[in-house]
């Protein structure tokens, strides 16, 4: 959740020169690292939560704007990271995929 709001609080133009692509790639990472199903049962977790409920709801947000499409902002940051290395169009599908799956499993 803190790379998420990290991510988000700084794709305005004011903060965007703060941006870092190896932030968005930590992002997939972790979605390929962590199972779907537990990642989701712990984000439904911390949504419910008195304490972390509204900021857990809001990183959610930020993750479909930010990587739920092969087109998003921090797809594109993912893609510029790998680009030596992996194929660009796999790596933005990956991105949407994953996070298609998970807010399927969260919501």
């Amino acid at each position: 959740m803190a790379k998420l709001h990290k991510l988000a609080d700084r794709t305005g133009e004011r903060e965007a020169r703060r941006l870092k692509d190896k932030d968005a790639l930590d992002v997939l990472r972790l979605l390929r690292a962590i199972p779907a199903e537990r990642l989701a049962a712990g984000l439904r977790a911390l949504a419910a939560s008195g304490i972390a409920g509204d900021v857990t709801r809001e990183g959610v947000m930020h993750l479909e704007v930010l990587f739920g499409a092969t087109t998003a902002p921090g797809t594109a940051m993912v893609v510029r990271a790998t680009q030596r290395l992996e194929d660009p169009d796999i790596m933005a599908a990956s991105c949407a995929a994953l996070v298609d799956e998970l807010l399927g499993l969260f919501r």
